[in-house]
């Protein structure tokens, strides 16, 4: 089982309540995790705790913009400040109780760590998968350094620092993630297999259901529709149009061929290569060079959005319409093309109500080839529906998938165009002009040109420098360290020079849940030796591929054990960026043979934001930050974690409140003294019992379903119960309700457990997840029968316990379920019946 908290950056000074919001969430699930796979024989005699059945580690990602920001911002170095502030992370999470396997911790910064991200980087450079141009791209002037499309908000401000951001031509190191468009699309709905199911073991005939309900990635649907929008994928064609007068064509795409009869005019981005070469020394030059100008001044996303304002200018040029022979197209510059979408140019009509706008805007002719279901305005194209009219051979004909195909197919016929598939997602700009990251670990040599750094000579180490503020020129601050730069060629030994672009601050992150799996650092308490050791084992070996080796027989069978990750929890603003990078690293690497799987995460769950208590988000300027550190000294650390799982469900955003964390600390206190005021020698009333057990069913499935304030809110309601209503609690199950406390708030369970007269040496987080022994029927507890179709769980029903063992009984109220009756289609050729267990219907 891995449990995995998207690690932070330490470019502050310390976590904040939205941190402690995500990792007590992670603490919570893997101190269950272990709860329930518990094992005497794998109990750790150094901490009380299991041994690493569940993988629960934490590190820091130190590299980049963030880090290297706060050190200017701080007058200060990135190598100063940048363990300062993990070094507070750690504490402030030990504070929480936070019970991480600090063995594995690492900073994405140590060289041992950043030497396998260069070797990463080099197995995708020697794939193919990396390559070098001179591309426009977005820049930020106050980072002064280059962005990937991911980097750049829809207002146009860059994503770290929210300044305006612009365009510059610099050669950049890109990766062609756009090859793996396709999978990163189809994978999202790809069936996991075994690789879902490993790692868990539900006792719940429910959770088994949920479990097999779908065996494709669990992520939230939202982040799924971001990613499935952001790669973009459209199947269309690519149409050809001859400019009148000039040896020029103009290709447009159409995701939407059938209504091309309808277009009167065509539309081409301001960004276009072609556009200043349509009106090169025409009377139209200087309006369409101010417009390209003004322009560049906005994004893309902007400029596309339904409410930005459609602008545009004519060139004066036309092309010739293979739809209408004999009628001409005249071409528009216009900002809501783009060049991130099909070619950049578009065949517009009165089918596409920004295309309407636009042309009634500039009183350009329009033609419409389906008639109005609206008087008002024309049939929208994107419905795909309708009777053709004025279509050419097509007229007549009613708009179906089979048209559509007919369509294409008369297009390549003509030899007017071609099928084509374009995708939103465009390849990662990769290298940064600025100094905190990871070395490129390539050279360039006037003679061989540009050569990749060989494994041995690998981690390339970044220089200490005291200045390393970025350049105005583009030019990472590397260039200026003239004895770090020069370096000589591997291939033919002459004078050559060091790549001093860059990673970016995705690069550490796009593999870190790999290397918990088989990390372990300097501070290890078993003898065993630290990865970094084992590395130089291996680099100071006569081998020439040292990385690739340990990557082989040490790194990867750790890998096996413990990916893909069962649980990644974070947040939802990572949703493209991280995630998608991180998919693409991980299916480079499976197509290379390194990795078993091909997808990192099976399952995401994104947390809310906490606001500040007066509902905006927490902000130095504004003085409403809540600082962790604080609350802990003044409440503890108990009350603050079952505050943090309380405050309102998990994945929504909630305001920070203070005198709910008053009434946390009270509800412990509370607990505490019903321990300290219970007899240990009586029984437990026979309805506590019951409510006890459904409480550890209630918690159970809370947790796996981050439904934490419903877990506590029924710790909260038992506590009522039991000491409202005079009734008793054994010490025996005493113990029980310290162990099902123990993921939210460990410090108190520990407490009651021994209050409750149990051995003070014995760890309660060690001891198992309390099974409660309740005889079926004897208390009115529901019976749960799992409900199968041809031997597959299709449903689960509650039986009340006294016809639980009834046949009959049991069969008409399994009949009555909705879900039952989904699947029973006609009545079963033979009904298998287990008492208090099992029914399967048999339709085949």
């Amino acid at each position: 089982m891995y449990v995995l908290g998207m690690f932070p950056y330490p470019s502050g000074d310390g976590l904040h309540v939205g941190h402690v919001r995500i990792y007590t969430a992670v603490d919570v699930m893997a101190r269950y995790f272990r709860m329930k796979s518990f094992d005497p024989s794998t109990r750790s005699t150094r901490s009380g705790l299991l041994q690493a059945r569940v993988l629960a580690p934490m590190g820091w990602d130190a590299f980049g913009l963030p880090a290297e920001n706060a050190a200017i911002k701080n007058k200060t170095i990135p190598q100063e400040i940048v363990p300062k502030n993990y070094n507070n992370f750690r504490e402030q999470m030990k504070a929480l109780s936070f019970s991480f396997d600090w063995e594995r911790e690492f900073a994405t910064t140590d060289p041992t760590y950043y030497g396998l991200t260069q070797w990463i980087f080099l197995e995708l450079y020697k794939k193919g998968l990396v390559y070098r141009e001179q591309v426009p791209i977005n820049w930020c002037p106050k980072c002064k350094t280059g962005l990937a499309n991911e980097e750049v908000l829809p207002d146009g401000t860059h994503e770290r620092c929210g300044t305006a951001t612009g365009k510059k031509d610099l050669p950049q190191w890109v990766m062609k993630i756009t090859k793996y468009a396709d999978r990163l699309l189809s994978d999202l709905d790809m069936d996991l297999g075994e690789d879902f199911d490993k790692g868990l073991s539900f006792d719940s005939p429910q959770l088994a259901q949920d479990s097999q309900a779908t065996r494709s990635l669990d992520w939230p649907r939202g982040i799924l529709e971001m990613q499935r929008n952001w790669i973009g994928k459209k199947e269309g064609v690519r149409l050809f149009h001859k400019v009148e007068g000039m040896d020029l064509q103009l290709d447009a795409f159409s995701a939407y061929p059938i209504w091309c009869f309808a277009d009167t005019f065509m539309v081409i981005a301001p960004e276009h290569p072609l556009v200043k070469e349509l009106v090169k020394g025409s009377e139209y030059e200087s309006s369409v060079t101010k417009f390209i100008e003004e322009s560049a001044q906005i994004t893309a996303e902007q400029r596309t959005e339904e409410k930005f304002e459609k602008k545009g200018v004519f060139t004066g040029r036309y092309t010739n319409d293979p739809f209408n022979p004999g009628s001409r197209l005249p071409v528009w510059v216009a900002n809501f093309a783009v060049m991130g979408f099909g070619t950049g140019i578009i065949r517009c009509s009165a089918h596409d109500p920004r295309d309407y706008e636009f042309a009634q805007k500039y009183n350009i002719q329009l033609k419409e080839v389906v008639e109005r279901i609206d008087p008002l305005v024309p049939v929208n194209a994107h419905t795909n529906e309708g009777v053709l009219k004025d279509s050419g051979p097509f007229t007549g004909s009613k708009i179906s998938s089979q048209t559509i195909e007919e369509v294409k197919e008369w297009i390549e016929d003509q030899k007017i165009g071609r099928r084509e598939t374009t995708y939103h997602l465009r390849d990662w700009v990769f290298s940064r002009q600025r100094y905190w990251g990871e070395p490129i670990p390539l050279v360039h040599c006037k003679t061989c040109g540009v050569q990749a750094l060989p494994e041995k000579d690998l981690p390339l180490e970044l220089p200490d420098l005291k200045s390393y503020e970025p350049t105005d020129t583009g030019e990472s601050p590397l260039s200026r360290v003239t004895e770090w730069v020069k370096t000589t060629c591997p291939k033919c030994g002459e004078e050559a020079r060091r790549e001093t672009d860059t990673m970016p601050n995705w690069a550490g992150s796009c593999w870190y849940h790999l290397a918990f799996a088989f990390w372990k650092n300097a501070n290890r308490q078993d003898g065993e030796k630290s990865t970094h050791d084992v590395l130089e084992v291996y680099r100071k070996s006569q081998s020439d591929t040292p990385y690739t080796d340990f990557w082989r027989e040490v790194a990867r069978p750790a890998i096996d054990k413990y990916l893909p990750v069962d649980w990644y929890l974070g947040g939802a603003e990572h949703a493209v960026l991280h995630l998608l990078y991180a998919r693409f690293w991980n299916k480079v690497l499976y197509d290379l043979g390194h990795l078993s799987f091909t997808e990192p995460y099976l399952r995401l769950r994104s947390v809310g934001m906490v606001l500040a208590p007066d509902g905006r988000k927490m902000s130095k300027s504004w003085g409403n930050v809540i600082n962790p550190d604080d609350v802990v000294k003044q409440y503890g650390s108990d009350p603050v974690r079952l505050y943090e799982m309380f405050m309102g469900p998990w994945d929504q955003v909630t305001a920070w409140d203070s005198r709910a964390l008053v009434g946390m600390r009270r509800f412990l206190e509370r607990v505490q003294k019903a321990y300290e005021d219970s007899p240990l020698d009586q029984e437990t009333s026979p309805l506590l019992l019951q409510k006890l057990a459904k409480l550890v069913a209630h918690i159970e499935r809370g947790i796996v379903e981050q439904k934490f304030n419903t877990c506590i809110a029924g710790c909260m309601e038992f506590v009522n119960e039991w000491k409202n209503g005079s009734l008793v609690l054994s010490r025996e199950h005493m113990g029980n309700f310290a162990q099902i406390m123990c993921p939210f708030a460990p410090k108190t369970a520990q407490k009651l457990w021994e209050i409750a007269g149990h051995d003070s040496s014995s760890k309660v987080e060690a001891l198992g997840w309390p099974q409660i022994e309740v005889k079926e029927g004897e208390i009115g507890l529901p019976v749960v029968y799992a409900v199968q179709i041809n031997g597959k769980l299709r449903a689960v029903v509650e039986v009340a316990s006294e016809v639980a063992r009834d046949k009959e009984q049991v069969l008409k109220q399994v009949r009555a379920s909705q879900t039952v009756a989904k699947w029973l289609v006609g009545e079963p050729k033979r009904t298998i019946f287990v008492a208090g267990k099992l029914v399967n219907f048999v339709l085949v």
